[in-house]
Formats: C-alpha cells, structure tokens, sequence
C-alpha cells in the first residue's frame, strides 16, 4: 500500500485528526533516498518495538527487494532484535507522536527500507524518532481509540 509522506492517515478511509503517513513505500512510486543521522536507526528500531500499534493478522512482503533484483528466500518475513525481543516486520504500524502533539504512522517494514534500500523519511518523521520514547506512550492505544472514536463520531461518512 502506498501513501505519500506527510499525507492524512487514514483508517479505512476515515483520516484521523494529527496523523500523517510516513514510509508507506512500494515499487512503483520513487522514494527519497539519503543517510539519516548516525543515531536514527537505532531509534527507528527502538520505536519499532514500544510504538507499535495495529497489529495485523498476516504481513507483507518488501516489495522494493523484488524491484532492486535481491533473492527472496519463499515467503518468509522479514524479522529483527531490538532489546532481545524479536520483532516482525511487515506485520504492524509504528506510530511516533512528535513534540508538537503530531503523530506519524509508518508501516513497521520502514526499519527495512531505513537499513536496508536507503529510505530516508521527511526530517520532522526523524526529528520526532530521535525523541526518547515517552514513558506513558501506548501507541496501540492511541490507534485504538482514534480509530473508535473516528467511526463512533462519525460512523457514516
């Protein structure tokens, strides 16, 4: 699924007030491509593991691995450690709320893109990366009850 940096988020279809789409790459749309700061990585996989939200039931495949020619091995997801923990890639969201109340939604395979083709994300999406995980962030949380009041405040439009 592609989604141009810094547009609405939206869940199925209804946008969500201050979230906006960041990493929703594909093979057929361009992406920026650069060197984020040293630190950046490191975070983006912290915030992989403490900022995940919507959980999906299957996954998705790097789409950019095919287009760049690189073997896949099957259909086998692409998994990571951060802190000892194994994190699935492919599978959920990392939502990073920012220092000015903005939240930023990515797909979780942006670590992927991040690491492994070059992605480099808008500058405010690694500002707010670079931010130390608040202690009391719960970002499924935060979808969820977005999302419910979303569809609650306005559940035919």
């Amino acid at each position: 699924m592609y989604f141009d940096d810094l547009t609405p988020y939206a869940y199925l279809q209804k946008p969500l007030p201050r979230v906006f789409n960041v990493g929703w790459l594909d093979d057929c749309h361009p992406i920026n491509r650069g060197t984020p700061p040293p630190a950046f990585a490191d975070a983006l996989r912290k915030w992989s593991l403490h900022g995940k939200a919507n959980q999906m039931r299957g996954f998705q495949l790097c789409r950019l691995c095919r287009l760049e020619g690189r073997q896949l091995e099957g259909y086998q997801q692409i998994e990571i450690t951060v802190e000892g923990q194994k994190v699935y890639l492919g599978s959920a969201e990392i939502w990073v709320p920012s220092s000015d109340g903005t939240i930023f939604a990515a797909p979780n395979l942006i670590v992927h893109y991040v690491e492994d083709h070059s992605y480099l994300p808008p500058s405010r999406f690694i500002d707010a990366v670079l931010r130390p995980v608040p202690a009391d962030w719960n970002a499924a949380a935060t979808a969820e009850s977005m999302i419910r009041e979303t569809f609650v405040r306005n559940p035919h439009s």
